[in-house]
């Protein structure tokens, strides 16, 4: 442990096969121990535990209430200041790699809010809690370098907001183009801000917590022009009280090909980290988020079920054996370089899952995955399995490949890759495209009925992804109960997935919705009723052709 801040701890004893510290950005280090045992873990704890100016700020706690992999976490004072440490223990029967791991994260305790970790905060009240599902599509007129034009004319970004029982919003990605200074930025920007106008109960908007599956501009730019104008001028009377993200270390986005090295444009996460430094200093709490905490804001608990923690140190190994890339390679190198998947950004979605409470006897589960890749899928399909089971379900990656129609092999492969996504998560039955999807690239996800993937949702989730035109049957739900046959099949091979996640929620007596420029609006009470508004979003923000 070669950083000072690790000098404050306790040295790992007993057994393990290898120790790495990493550096993961914004001061926080990672330590990562393998092939370790959970008595080890145990006796570390203990040690920890007895330091002068240790506090348990949450005990030791199963997530999901699978029993099997434990986290918590701990303040501390040190010669550094104070730390704040995050601990979890993945046994070997639920790690990726298959030995057991512990995962400390330690960072400076700055600004934080802990008392978002503490159930008691926990409240209901008289407001009708919403899921609102908001349009972040726009019309891409202009060509490329090439003179391209996507097919369908459409560009795509995600953006849901919950409305909680006192007024206040939970909000979930920003959608966008920029870091906050295109056009279509401030459009996204003025879709969330009018959405929260027109559903709080009173004039002051109070976010109580926003969350980035993320750091790119589909998910964030919207989030920056926001902050530009509505989080810096009190005039609009916004407060955002709470911010949960992970901001990578640009290192591990360096990668080589031909002996030329490249990285995702650093300026995007840094202006990112700027924004969130602005924030700190008007008095929004900024939680770099580690998989097993559980946030509590009013009657909405997000408990985070995967961040990139852990895969860090060893992205590198699953990049080539693992899931749909151990297809997409040449020796050493990956083949999608110059494709949508030049960076590994989108492996550092954040896989979490909220819980509403409405009632006693009443919630609701949505398990949100961002752009999640096949990494972060097979590891929690591995740590949770069924115990994600949930009534929403947002499908990856916009639902699309975004890759359609294949222009070369390379997109062709990416395209494969998100299909694999979208089917080793979600479960789509059997006959799905098996063609490309056998089962030897998953056989413990398969069930008795021949089914695989372990979560099943009555309200599936689409973003809004550019293709979808072509591709999905009925985007306005006017038709609810349309045969899959009944709609144009001509490219349905490579859609197949997806049509058996709305047939199954269908089944379930719900639906899949694909957001679009109005906003999808679903009232959470004793049942859950859908409605659609159209007044919100405006013609000039974007409305389709």
């Amino acid at each position: 442990m070669n950083h000072p801040i690790f000098s404050n701890l306790p040295v790992y004893g007993g057994t393990y096969t290898k120790l790495d510290v990493t550096d993961t950005g914004n001061e926080c280090f990672l330590m990562t121990v393998q092939g370790t045992e959970k008595a080890d873990y145990e006796a570390y704890l203990a040690s920890l535990c007895a330091l002068a100016g240790c506090r348990e700020v949450v005990a030791p706690h199963s997530i999901l209430e699978t029993e099997d992999s434990l986290a918590s976490m701990y303040t501390l004072e040190s010669n550094c200041g104070p730390l704040l440490i995050n601990l979890l223990w993945i046994p070997a029967e639920r790690s990726l790699y298959g030995v057991g791991e512990v995962k400390l994260a330690v960072e400076p305790l700055r600004n934080t809010n802990l008392s978002v970790f503490d159930p008691a905060t926990a409240f209901t009240g008289p407001v009708d809690s919403l899921l609102i599902q908001i349009g972040q599509d726009w019309i891409n007129d202009t060509p490329d370098e090439n003179g391209y034009l996507d097919a369908d004319r459409m560009r795509s970004g995600m953006g849901y907001a919950y409305r909680l029982c006192d007024g206040s919003f939970f909000l979930l990605d920003g959608g966008g183009t920029d870091i906050g200074l295109s056009e279509k930025d401030r459009d996204c920007a003025e879709r969330i801000y009018q959405t929260l106008k027109k559903y709080s109960p009173t004039e002051k908007i109070v976010i109580a917590g926003w969350y980035f599956s993320h750091p790119h501009i589909d998910h964030m730019g919207g989030f920056m022009a926001f902050a530009n104008k509505y989080l810096k001028d009190d005039r609009y009377n916004v407060t955002l009280e709470n911010v949960l993200a992970y901001m990578p270390n640009l290192d591990t986005q360096t990668f080589t090909k031909d002996g030329e090295t490249r990285s995702l444009l650093p300026e995007k996460v840094d202006a990112y980290n700027a924004q969130f430094e602005c924030l700190r200093a008007k008095g929004t709490c900024i939680h770099k988020a580690h998989a097993g905490q559980k946030f509590y804001l009013r009657n909405l608990t997000f408990e985070v079920l995967f961040s990139y923690d852990l895969l860090t140190p060893r992205l590198a190994d699953a990049l080539f054996v693992s899931g749909s890339y151990a297809r997409m390679k040449e020796p050493g190198v990956l083949m999608n370089w110059t494709g949508g998947g030049r960076d590994f950004t989108n492996t550092f979605s954040i896989i979490g899952q909220a819980t509403v409470t409405v009632d006693a006897n009443t919630s609701y589960k949505a398990l949100w995955t961002g752009d999640a890749s096949c990494f972060g899928i097979e590891t929690v399909n591995k740590m949770y399995g069924p115990a994600m089971k949930s009534d929403f379900v947002q499908v990856p990656h916009h639902g699309g490949t975004q890759m359609t129609p294949a222009k070369d092999e390379e997109n062709e492969l990416l395209k494969y890759h998100h299909q694999i996504e979208v089917n080793a998560f979600f479960g789509a039955v059997a006959e799905a495209v098996q063609e490309k999807t056998p089962k030897e690239l998953f056989p413990t996800h398969y069930n008795a009925d021949g089914s695989y993937g372990y979560v099943r949702a009555k309200y599936v989730l689409y973003p809004s992804s550019i293709n979808r035109v072509d591709f999905y049957d009925d985007m306005d739900n006017v038709k609810p109960d349309m045969d899959v046959n009944e709609c144009d099949v001509s490219n349905l091979s490579t859609w197949n997935p997806l049509y058996h996640l709305q047939d199954e929620a269908r089944l379930a007596g719900g639906d899949s919705y694909l957001a679009r420029c109005f906003l999808t609006v679903f009232t959470l009470g004793k049942e859950v009723s859908v409605t659609k508004d159209h007044d919100v979003i405006k013609p000039n923000m974007g409305q389709w052709l």
